[in-house]
């Protein structure tokens, strides 16, 4: 429901001729919730390329090495059986924060005053934003554990290839592989930390919002139902 205008026009006045923190009102850095989003976002693109190249990279390995190689293809497909797990996992990631983005967007279009938009409407969004978040952030770092696993199981083949002197490419192959491990590790880290962050921030939205929302609520009761102005002897002061 929509303020009326004369509700809209006094709660614009207190807001903008005192400073928001004399007020005791939080302020929203709707911008900074917009960059960590598009950050994230941006994140989840490389992380997502990272992993379709090591699920290939894994396969061609598979190929290589005949006999030599053959008592490793067993746990290697093992392993692009737990990278394709992930590719998943980042996938539903991926659709969570492309849901997200695609409702800050049709809240906040390019060029729109921050400000101007109801903090009731918002407040619903930082809300469930924050938790989406937290929840994605939760299976990145689960991601990010099995990533480190197959590290460790590739890093062992590895081993088993130079000490049994097989062919310089095998290994070489290998040890791209894990440079791709170590790397898609550390973006699933990054990108971890990024989405806890932004659900945190998000969450202080949805606290602020919700603060903002009481203070105009309040407001308005005010200003639609002043006290009665006292009388005596039937006159008023």
């Amino acid at each position: 429901m929509r303020k009326p205008l004369s509700v809209l026009l006094l709660s614009g006045l207190v807001f903008h001729t005192l400073p928001a923190q004399a007020q005791g009102i939080p302020v929203i850095d709707v911008s900074a919730i917009a960059q960590m989003i598009t950050q994230v976002a941006n994140q989840m693109e490389q992380i997502s390329n990272q992993v379709q190249m090591i699920e290939n990279q894994a396969r061609t390995l598979q190929t290589l090495g005949g006999g030599s190689f053959g008592e490793l293809n067993g746990n290697l497909s093992q392993q692009v059986g737990q990278l394709t797990a992930v590719m998943n996992r980042v996938q539903g990631i991926g659709y969570q924060l492309g849901g997200i983005e695609q409702e800050f967007n049709q809240l906040f279009p390019p060029g729109t005053n921050w400000q101007s938009v109801p903090t009731e409407d918002v407040a619903p969004y930082y809300q469930r934003w924050s938790s989406q978040l937290q929840d994605a952030s939760r299976t990145a770092m689960d991601s990010q554990g099995v990533v480190r696993n197959v590290q460790r199981n590739v890093s062992a083949a590895q081993g088993i290839l130079a000490d049994a002197q097989t062919s310089d490419g095998e290994v070489r192959q290998l040890q791209a592989t894990n440079e791709m491990l170590a790397l898609l590790a550390t973006q699933l880290g990054d990108m971890t930390m990024t989405m806890a962050t932004t659900g945190r921030v998000t969450a202080s939205a949805a606290a602020a919002a919700q603060t903002r929302s009481d203070v105009e609520a309040e407001l308005q009761r005010r200003f639609l139902n002043p006290p009665p102005v006292p009388v005596t002897n039937g006159e008023a002061f």
